[in-house]
């Protein structure tokens, strides 16, 4: 009877721990088996189940314009220091932009200019205005009219200057230092500036060379590069305190006194 229930005992013990032993190899599978299908799964493409969020987009189109400008303001937003403090730069002054005084003008002589050495007697000298030029000249000797028989008073003409009321094409330089003659019948030279620059510009001085008249002083115009004006349509030469000379250049061609 003992070793009967000995026998059962021990029996009973070898089957719970043969069924023990064989849970534990079922789970294992069970487990090998799961991870298989997963590898399985990924490596064959096939679709498994994923949740994702997707972020709300505006469903009008009233909505996706708000959006929009929101986004364009935030932009605006964030640049405007930088344009405000580009506005406020000043760009230094160059030498380019800086304001230049302009360059007072020079006077243009020839390249074989000379002192005038002319004889030129003022007190003999008569002028008038004949066809369109300005005579200059002195008394001659009286001789008789073969015309008339009777004593006539002849002349010696020292210089004849056209009359000129527009400047010629080019400008010529100044081949000597007299420039023109004074109504009182002395010679113009160019360097007394202070002799003529006493005069308004409302004054006549003289003639040119090349025919155009000289005034005085003129304030209120801006003269060419030889120092003449337009004026009621007539060219004239007008004197200014800050040029080297009465004139710079000649604005027609000149007569040569001899």
């Amino acid at each position: 009877m003992m070793r009967t229930r000995n026998f059962v005992l021990l029996l009973l013990s070898i089957t719970m721990l043969a069924l023990a032993v064989g849970i534990t190899s079922v789970s294992t599978l069970s487990s090998s088996i799961s991870s298989l299908g997963s590898y399985v799964t990924d490596s064959m493409g096939i679709e498994r189940d994923y949740t994702a969020e997707i972020p709300s987009e505006p469903d009008t189109r009233g909505e996706r314009i708000a959006t929009l400008r929101a986004k364009i303001a935030e932009r605006l937003d964030a640049r405007a220091p930088e344009q405000v403090a580009e506005e406020m730069t000043e760009p230094a002054p160059t030498e380019e932009s800086a304001t230049t005084t302009p360059a007072i003008a020079t006077v243009e002589l020839c390249s074989w200019h000379s002192p005038s050495a002319v004889v030129w007697e003022p007190s003999l000298i008569q002028q008038e205005n004949r066809e369109g030029m300005r005579v200059y000249y002195e008394a001659g000797p009286e001789t008789i009219d073969p015309n008339t028989g009777l004593p006539a008073q002849s002349e010696i003409v020292r210089a004849r200057i056209p009359l000129r009321t527009g400047p010629a094409g080019a400008t010529s330089c100044l081949p000597s230092d007299v420039i023109g003659v004074a109504l009182d019948g002395s010679l113009i030279r160019n360097n007394e500036t202070a002799l003529y620059t006493v005069f308004g510009g409302d004054t006549l001085i003289g003639y040119a060379l090349d025919g155009f008249p000289i005034y005085g002083v003129t304030s209120g115009v801006t003269p060419d590069r030889c120092g003449g004006v337009m004026v009621s349509g007539s060219y004239r030469y007008v004197l200014q305190t800050d040029r080297p000379g009465l004139i710079s250049c000649y604005s027609g061609q000149p007569i040569i006194l001899r």
